[in-house]
């Protein structure tokens, strides 16, 4: 999955433009009862990507390095799964 900063687009010349904030965009938060964050970090390491833990910037949830195989998470575990 490619991920990218929408700043790294060109609009399309006719479409409606995207708005800067959207409101439904909001960081995840809650608990994580099905276990989809360990599943899918299990997974992950399992193929061979390192995920780690650390501070942050501000306004900065996590990268992803593919060159690396390395997740960084700057956020609460129940918000990670978010990055992951």
């Amino acid at each position: 999955m490619s991920v990218f900063d929408l700043a790294q687009t060109d609009p399309i010349e006719g479409a409606e433009p995207i708005p800067e904030n959207p409101a439904d965009a909001h960081q995840l938060s809650g608990d994580d009862p099905a276990g989809i964050a360990e599943a899918v970090t299990d997974w992950l390491t399992g193929q061979g990507w390192a995920i780690e833990h650390n501070q942050l910037g501000a306004g900065l949830n996590g990268y992803t390095s593919p060159d690396d195989k390395r997740i960084v998470i700057g956020l609460f575990p129940d918000e990670g799964v978010g990055v992951v």
